[in-house]
């Protein structure tokens, strides 16, 4: 009997260590306006949160300061005359 006890005190100890180590990890900062989640030159600024949405705009680095990313100018594209 008391081997049975000691087999179900340790399991209820091994079941409470993995819930606790399982917990931990599922925890994570929601980020607020105006933070920039970053890379090192590449950067993602928060401009709304929502219930499990983030919406922002990319940023990049430029001499030490985060800048709006725009996107590339390219040439109009002229079709082929046939």
């Amino acid at each position: 009997m008391r081997r049975f006890i000691v087999l179900v005190a340790g399991l209820m100890v091994a079941v409470s260590v993995t819930a606790l180590a399982l917990g931990a990890g599922g925890q994570r900062d929601i980020p607020k306006l105006g933070d920039i989640l970053t890379g090192n030159d590449l950067g993602f600024r928060v401009e709304k949160v929502g219930s499990n949405r983030v919406v922002g705009r990319f940023v990049v680095r430029v001499n030490g300061e985060w800048t709006d990313a725009e996107p590339p100018s390219l040439p109009p594209v002229m079709p082929a005359k046939p």
